[in-house]
């Protein structure tokens, strides 16, 4: 069991800058943090702005660190760059996992493909507001299943406590006695690979009533 506290919140949008550059020939026009003059010479003079302390440190030692690596054996060389694919691969890994949460275009090829010839329901989404994404994403399922699907779908926001507050779950107050919209909706998110198990909880939603709860990422 998993209480719920329904609460209010706002959310607050930040979008960072983007900047481009564009170079013909030795004739330059470069901008951005870091800016490549290439002069008559073929020499490469780079310069930077708007850097920390760290970054210009990373960055003093790059030429080192690239001719350290270039006097190293083969086998040497081959290590070292399998350990930077490694770490690599480690930090995209992170960045997926810490990404928001979206529905994809084959989920929702898959839940309006199943749907197509059910009958229309209605059910209640509780988004966690202490996960970053949870609302975000539960504003997305409900506009996807009310614009496309037709169904009735309403959002709140919640509170979600427990023992297992992860991905997300349908709940039921009754099991032997289950909204038929509860039984379709399992199916439709197992059509979607979408891991959405099912639980009931005395104290939750009414009997005529189905909450898909969304909390943290998995």
């Amino acid at each position: 069991m998993r209480p719920y506290i329904t609460a209010a919140v706002s959310l607050v949008f930040l979008v960072g800058p983007a900047w481009g550059q564009s170079q013909t020939g030795i004739s330059q026009n470069t901008g951005g943090e870091c800016s490549p003059a290439v002069v008559s010479q073929g020499k490469v003079t780079i310069t930077c702005t708007g850097l920390d302390a760290r970054q210009q440190e990373m960055l003093r030692k790059m030429p080192g660190l690239i001719d350290q690596l270039l006097k190293r054996s083969q086998s040497d060389r081959d290590e070292i760059l399998a350990k930077l694919d490694e770490i690599l691969k480690i930090q995209r890994d992170v960045e997926a996992r810490s990404a928001d949460r979206h529905l994809t275009d084959q989920e929702k090829t898959d839940l309006a493909k199943f749907l197509a010839e059910r009958p229309k329901g209605r059910f209640t989404i509780k988004a966690n507001i202490t996960v970053h994404d949870a609302r975000k994403y539960a504003d997305e399922i409900a506009a996807f299943f009310t614009d496309k699907l037709g169904w009735n779908v309403h959002v709140d926001n919640a509170i979600i406590t427990g023992s297992n507050t992860v991905g997300m779950w349908i709940t039921v107050r009754d099991p032997n006695a289950p909204p038929s919209v509860a039984g379709i909706l399992l199916q439709a998110f197992k059509a979607a690979n979408m891991p959405v198990p099912g639980q009931y909880d005395t104290t939750g939603p009414a009997a005529d009533e189905v909450w898909l709860s969304i909390g943290s990422k998995q």
